[in-house]
């Protein structure tokens, strides 16, 4: 699994923030699994219903990004360096909690670019960067398919999105066995289809008189 303090120190560097780094503490790497166990089940089960909570957490992680993409593009000096990142996570916080359809969006965007890209570099043998753009690509044209297809494209991307999610965590750090890369694929890849297989039968029961009045 990446370390997601080296993620951080990484963009903290390129924004020109030498002096601040985030410590790499021994506990990080084992509250990152538990931390990413639960949001696979939080967003295979209760995807839908979790709409407003993911969304907001999606809209504060792009914000974060695009605020440091900016401060490192434009050169910026402290304190704006972590200032612009922060009014960004903040702003896109708000929108995603605030405006349910951009809400919407957003979560299924990550859930399905992270579902095709993860498939797409598993199984093809394809440019990383043409990855991410097809998977975008991807993510974006269901997204916007959600304006009519709002509780069905929702279900099933989260439910994917969380079931290989959770899936790929637990064979990657949990379960150690030594199988070839062929049968581990199909195990981890198995194992996330069925667990969002129930989850999409869960999430579809438990909607059931869900009335499209969001807005």
């Amino acid at each position: 699994m990446t370390n997601v303090t080296e993620m951080v120190n990484d963009l903290t560097a390129k924004a020109g923030v030498s002096d601040i780094r985030v410590p790499d503490y021994p506990w990080v790497p084992t509250a990152l699994i538990i931390i990413t166990l639960i949001l696979g089940i939080v967003y295979c089960f209760f995807g839908f219903k979790a709409v407003k909570f993911l969304s907001t957490l999606v809209g504060f992680c792009i914000g974060l990004g695009i605020g440091y993409a900016i401060a490192s593009t434009a050169k910026l000096e402290q304190p704006l360096t972590l200032v612009v990142p922060i009014i960004g996570a903040v702003v896109f916080a708000i929108l995603g909690f605030f405006l349910y359809r951009i809400g919407v969006f957003l979560v299924v965007l990550l859930a399905v670019s992270s579902i095709a890209s993860s498939l797409l570099l598993e199984y093809t043998k394809l440019d990383e960067t043409v990855v991410m753009i097809a998977a975008l690509v991807v993510g974006v044209i269901l997204s916007i398919l959600c304006v009519v297809y709002l509780r069905p494209i929702v279900i099933i991307s989260t439910a994917l999105a969380g079931g290989l999610m959770f899936s790929n965590e637990l064979f990657e750090n949990l379960i150690k066995v030594r199988w070839s890369p062929q049968v581990e694929t199909i195990v981890r890849l198995g194992v996330g289809v069925i667990l969002a297989l129930i989850g999409m039968i869960y999430q579809f029961q438990s909607t059931k008189n869900y009335v499209d009045s969001e807005d």
